[in-house]
């Protein structure tokens, strides 16, 4: 690894390090999730992430996978149901295979960013729909299954030609998440700060301007799912 990108990786570890924290204080006053309960008393259980590519591909699946067994051992199993390139619509279509066919006990739903995406023709009111679907879907095969609703950093370049209303899309989910009283991961705050802050330290993280890679994805949404399932008392 060249010396700069080192550097800069650096600098944007110290400058996430204190944003996550902030996040992780601020985005939750809630108690341990049923799903983390469970597990610190022994009963296995099942997460699946649902969602695009930066879900399919982002690092932060397996990250916590890896993270979640060295705390639970087998007891613990999360699958990565996602798939790149894919929105709410295609989630709606495939939602019996990818998520109800593994019985889950917590589902993290991600579908904003291409719900956003012009060529796909999804009007914000469709999105939401598409969410009530699965929502109502993953409810009636398990009326106790914990549901975790996801937003995404900034888009930027020919990301955001190709989503220009992408923020509305990401409202619309944050509204979904506090009508049904899901948690929510919205690392979009974090993230702007940083690009803000420092966009070339923000640029090493996310070098295609859209997808967040492992490192990113260690110091942002693994720590922001972290916080949403254990509450304030993650540590």
């Amino acid at each position: 690894m060249k010396k700069g990108k080192t550097w800069l990786i650096n600098a944007a570890k110290a400058v996430l390090t204190v944003a996550v924290m902030c996040f992780a204080l601020q985005a939750f006053s809630a108690d341990k999730t049923v799903f983390i309960k469970n597990l610190e008393k022994g009963k296995p259980m099942t997460m699946v992430a649902y969602g695009t590519s930066l879900t399919e591909t982002g690092g932060w699946v397996n990250l916590l996978r890896m993270r979640l067994t060295d705390r639970y051992g087998d007891k613990v199993q999360v699958i990565n149901g996602a798939k790149s390139a894919m929105w709410s619509g295609w989630g709606v279509e495939n939602l019996d295979e990818r998520v109800l066919a593994h019985k889950p006990d917590l589902v993290v739903l991600e579908f904003a960013v291409n719900d956003a995406f012009l060529e796909y023709e999804t009007s914000v009111a469709k999105s939401r729909a598409n969410m009530e679907n699965m929502i109502g879907r993953i409810k009636k095969q398990n009326k106790k299954c914990e549901i975790i609703i996801m937003v995404t950093n900034p888009m930027m370049g020919v990301h955001l030609e190709r989503r220009p209303d992408y923020l509305s899309y990401y409202e619309e989910f944050r509204k979904i998440a506090a009508e049904n009283k899901f948690r929510l991961v919205d690392t979009f705050p974090v993230w702007k700060d940083v690009l803000d802050y420092d966009r070339k330290a923000y640029l090493a993280l996310i070098p295609d301007m859209i997808h967040p890679q492992v490192p990113g994805s260690l110091l942002v949404t693994v720590p922001a799912v972290e916080a949403a399932l254990y509450g304030t008392t993650y540590k």
